[in-house]
């Protein structure tokens, strides 16, 4: 009885003595951060709006209080949602006693922190667990000393504003830019804008919404690079000066730029003025203002208006009024469209002579701009043009046939050599010349043979269009392209025997017969990163904008027009390339998974045939009042592929859509600013029993450093999640169900937030420094995933690697017969015989020592075979051997490499007591746990 009661008074002892001493053990000691600039010692008195902060919490119900040097203060916080108690001080140096309490139940442990910060800079940082090792549930209380010496200075508020131009005028604005802002951004870092001109008109305004920034307004710093300052309205005068300011937090910072005045003289200008034409013919002409230079205002005054005079030739035709449509001589007061005039001449049907010459003077009711004037010279037909076929359909060839009028009204071929010079008159937007022998294509081609050909363009504005040309036999020696086989003298021809030229003009339909219907395709998402799938979707509209489906069977031509590097088109049997044709729905573009470009737009062109009764054009959006806006662009070739388009096959459907996106090239770089090999976490003493961290080197952290770039540039103020993740089946677990879960997984810290996963917001420089990255109690391979919150598939990783260094496995061992090894359990735990090297060095001698006693305790030939049963796995770590990630049942050790469990079946009392000894005398001790087979070895448990 006396032995039983002794026994019970050590166990007591031994289960309250660490709570006497202290209640739990420290993870990390005080930390204090040094100050971001160079610190300064605090008087006595400050203002009080700069106060210490200390905050306290914990998962469970706490009390706290902080002694300081001058006052006290204390708060409880209810745990959960609401951890944290927040106290605060004057912010004075010395020594502050944090006191922390909370109730455990019996075996109940609970982890507690602070962080003591001025400023919001943090001075000092830790956590401590409590444990309550007693049968009944009490109070557990921690004491935490901090000793501030210095405070951290505030950083002033500092920055540029930079304005993008030098100038600006009526046809010139300017970005602006706030650069080297030196403070964190949130969500109220505003600045104000004020504009100092002597300059009416002169306006700040957001490119995106059309918004008026108007002086004194506040805007989000993240949408300056948004703003832009222009003159609203025409200005005339010298250059005057403008001073602009933004001011954030109480800091101004000013740029300026020039306002340049429009000159005071101007004058009518037109792309051509030099016109020839046929007798019988129209030409259109225009004409509009131009100033002495590019900031000149050229937007006329409504009130000013145009007259148009015939000085020459009145007789051989006549100008169409271009508001009453009558064939006149004069027109006085025609109103202009932007500062610009269209109007028409109608030569007379049959001249008497060759050519004759007609002179049109253009003035305006201002008498300041200079008269301008056009000639042109009427020619008498001398040659048929004939297009074959008259009417094509957009992106058809029709070839151009040339026959010589002759005097008595009978037609005949041009000699083959004879050279010819073309123009497109009218219409230019809707084809172009093509001479097959030379592959030329342009609106105007000189000294060119038989034989050309006239393209239309794929794109038209108008169900029907017209396009007009003018062709003239080129007179006298013609120096040709060289053929292959020829030199430049032998290639020169004699055309007409005389100096005479030959006119002759002609005109072609475009898009005429059928019904027409638009083609529009576009993407279900034009925002795309890498690695998006997006699908191609295609509509067919009619000429109001009313959009419907294609017919389920309906077969596409699919190509990628611009972004050929930046991904693939996928169709529906799986197939990915960049040119599909006969082709069915759904079709997808899959975008790459890295770019190596800043933000790339891509373009697919999607092809619908055309049928017997409808002729399908080219959509580009709906304009106002549902009427639709066809593409515009003209085609380089008779094949056109090749120089446009990423692939070199010939498109066959002139009715397509083009789908367009954009891409933004926008990735996240991590950095390890730590090791990338680090010790699982070891949590504290159990019963004053260590789990391991008094190995040298013990280090469970490490740190990295996440970086968001788009093109070339840093992203700041992007909420980054930042998450640790184990790679299944390393570090000795072959288990994978369940997976281990992100609380078990490892810690992050960055800008005071703490845990698994944390959000973090990028800084001015596009950075989140994670300080602090706390590894699992389980080993293996680990991933760091950032990744965007706006938009995950922006993400990145990088792999750390948590285990215990230097162990070597007892298994390679060769056991002579005196134990064999057991525990292992298939499908979780088969490599589980792993320890340092010096364990493994006085364990072999404590076997071969009790082997050779038991021969002779026993008195028999062989000893006792030990059965070697758990010991640590490959990398250490937790050893859970349900594998149900459990670390807290009583298989807690073995982490380390330096505890062991040694079987007692078949042994006695005396033989395990004797095994304990020579164990012990080994540098070896067993647990007292119960059943009394583990032991630790060097301090181990």
């Amino acid at each position: 009885m006396k032995k039983k009661l002794s026994s019970y008074f050590l166990i007591s002892f031994l289960l309250f003595f660490p709570l006497l001493i202290y209640s739990q053990t420290i993870i990390k000691e005080k930390v204090t951060v040094s100050p971001k600039k160079s610190s300064t010692k605090i008087p006595d008195a400050v203002q009080e709006e700069s106060q210490l902060e200390f905050q306290i919490g914990g998962a469970l119900p706490l009390t706290t209080a902080v002694v300081g040097p001058t006052t006290t203060q204390s708060g409880s916080s209810s745990g959960g949602a609401n951890p944290y108690v927040y106290l605060y001080f004057p912010p004075l140096n010395g020594n502050y006693q944090i006191t922390i309490s909370s109730t455990l139940s019996a075996g109940q442990t609970t982890n507690v922190n602070y962080v003591v910060s001025y400023q919001g800079q943090g001075i000092s940082y830790g956590e401590r667990w409590l444990y309550n090792g007693g049968e009944e549930t009490t109070v557990v209380t921690t004491t935490i000393n901090v000793t501030i010496n210095s405070f951290p200075e505030e950083t002033p508020v500092d920055f540029s504003l930079h304005l993008g131009s030098d100038y600006i005028c009526s046809n010139y604005e300017s970005g602006l830019s706030i650069v080297n802002y030196n403070q964190p951004i949130t969500s109220t870092t505003n600045v104000k804008f004020n504009i100092n001109s002597g300059v009416q008109g002169v306006e700040l305004y957001n490119k995106n919404s059309g918004e008026i920034i108007t002086s004194g307004t506040s805007v989000h710093i993240l949408d300056v690079p948004n703003l832009s300052i222009r003159l609203s309205s025409p200005y005339q005068g010298n250059d005057v000066n403008v001073n602009v300011t933004a001011e954030i937090g109480g800091v101004t910072r000013e740029d300026s730029v020039t306002v340049i005045g429009t000159g005071n003289y101007f004058r009518l200008y037109s792309e051509k003025r030099i016109w020839d034409m046929l007798e019988g013919s129209t030409i259109e002409m225009a004409v509009e203002l131009q100033g002495e230079s590019s900031c000149d205002d050229v937007r006329l005054q409504d009130t000013t208006k145009y007259n148009l005079l015939i000085t020459q030739g009145e007789s051989f035709g006549h100008i169409k009024h271009p508001v009453s449509g009558e064939l006149v001589s004069e027109a006085v007061n025609l109103p202009h469209e932007n500062g610009k005039l269209k109007f028409k001449f109608a030569a007379v049907e049959e001249l008497l002579s060759s050519e004759e010459i007609v002179k049109i003077t253009v003035t305006t009711t201002n008498p300041a701009i200079s008269p301008y004037e056009f000639v042109i010279t009427i020619h008498k037909e001398g040659m048929i043009v004939t297009f074959v076929p008259e009417t094509i359909m957009p992106g058809d060839t029709a070839s151009v046939i040339l026959k010589k009028k002759n005097p008595d009204g009978t037609l005949s071929d041009f000699p083959e050599d004879q050279y010819f010079d073309a123009e497109i008159i009218g219409g230019a937007e809707y084809g172009t010349l093509y001479v097959p022998q030379w592959g030329d294509q342009s609106d105007y081609l000189l000294n060119i043979p038989q034989g050309f050909k006239f393209i239309a363009e794929e794109v038209i504005s108008e169900p029907k269009v017209e396009s007009t040309i003018l062709v003239r036999t080129t007179a006298g020696i013609i120096w040709g392209r060289v053929t292959p086989g020829k030199t430049n003298n032998q290639n020169s021809v004699q055309n007409t025997t005389d100096d005479e030229q030959l006119w002759g003009s002609a005109t072609i339909t475009i898009g005429e017969g059928k019904d027409t219907m638009y083609v529009r395709a576009y993407l279900t998402e034009e925002n795309l990163v890498v690695g998006d799938t997006v699908e191609v979707i295609v509509k067919k509209v009619d000429k109001d904008g009313n959009e419907t489906d294609f017919p389920s069977n309906t077969l596409f031509e699919v190509g990628i027009k611009e972004g050929c590097t930046a991904g693939n088109i996928l169709t529906s049997s799986g197939e990915k390339g960049q040119y599909f044709t006969n082709i069915s729905r759904p079709i997808r573009f899959v975008v790459n998974d890295s770019l190596s470009a800043a933000d790339t737009s891509i373009v697919l062109r999607v092809g619908v045939p055309s049928d017997e009764s409808t002729i399908y054009l080219p959509y580009e959006a709906a304009a106002p009042g549902g009427k639709i806006l066809p593409l515009k662009g003209k085609m380089n070739s008779v094949t056109e592929q090749a120089s446009d388009y990423c692939v070199l096959n010939q498109f066959e459907y002139t009715g397509f859509g083009l789908a367009s996106g954009k891409i933004e090239n926008i990735k996240i770089e991590i950095t390890l600013t730590g090791p990338k090999e680090i010790w699982p976490y070891l949590p504290p003493q159990l019963d004053g029993r260590s789990r391991g961290a008094g190995r040298p080197g013990y280090n469970p952290f490490t740190g990295i450093d996440v970086e968001v770039i788009k093109g070339e540039h840093f992203v700041s103020g992007v909420e980054v999640k930042l998450t640790v993740e184990r790679v299944e089946g390393t570090g000795g677990h072959d288990h994978v169900f369940p997976k281990l879960p992100l609380s078990l997984s490892g810690k992050l810290k960055a800008n005071n937030i703490k845990g698994n996963p944390i959000v973090v917001s990028t800084s001015i420089n596009g950075k989140i420094s994670v300080e602090e990255i706390l590894s699992s109690q389980f080993s293996g391979n680990y991933k760091i995933k950032a990744e965007l919150v706006s938009k995950p598939k922006v993400q990145n990783s990088i792999g750390i690697v948590v285990k215990v260094p230097g162990l070597i496995s007892f298994a390679e061992i060769n056991p002579e017969g005196k134990w064999r090894l057991v525990g292992a359990l298939p499908t979780k735990h088969t490599d589980v015989h792993w320890c340092t090297p010096e364990m493994s060095k006085y364990m072999l001698k404590a076997i071969d020592e009790f082997y050779e006693w038991s021969k002779a305790y026993r008195g028999s030939e062989s000893g006792i075979v030990l059965d070697v049963n758990d010991m640590s796995l490959i990398w250490g770590g937790s050893y859970e051997y349900n594998a149900d990630w459990n670390v807290y049942k009583s298989h807690s050790f073995h982490r380390v490499g330096t505890s062991v469990d040694i079987n007692r079946t078949g042994m006695s009392d005396d033989e395990l007591k004797k095994l304990t000894e020579i164990i012990n005398k080994n540098y070896g001790k067993r647990d007292p746990e119960r059943p009394q087979i583990h032991y630790g070895f060097l301090g181990g448990n």
